[in-house]
């Protein structure tokens, strides 16, 4: 199996006005795209990072979530199934 590649790295939070300028302001990132309060996306080097408001994050995330590009998503999904771990998307 080829090795995984990060995607994109996102935050969900609660308010995206009240968060976002402590990236761009204390950590001087410039937003790349951001449609209103459900998400803000970043440049970060080879991937993006993002903050996300609770609906536009996947269900149930809290927290940081790590989005993985897989060269053959369904190798990881079989191997995944095989030991008993559940995947989204």
């Amino acid at each position: 199996m080829e090795p995984l590649k990060t995607r994109c790295v996102y935050t969900a939070i609660r308010d995206m006005d009240l968060v976002q300028p402590f990236y761009e302001t204390l950590l001087g990132m410039a937003p790349a795209f951001r449609d209103r309060a459900a998400w803000c996306q970043f440049k970060v080097g080879a991937t993006s990072f993002a903050l996300s408001s609770p609906e536009e994050a996947a269900a149930g995330a809290r927290g940081s979530v790590i989005v993985f590009e897989a060269p053959d998503a369904e190798a990881v999904r079989a191997a995944a199934a095989g030991k008993k771990i559940e995947m989204e998307g």
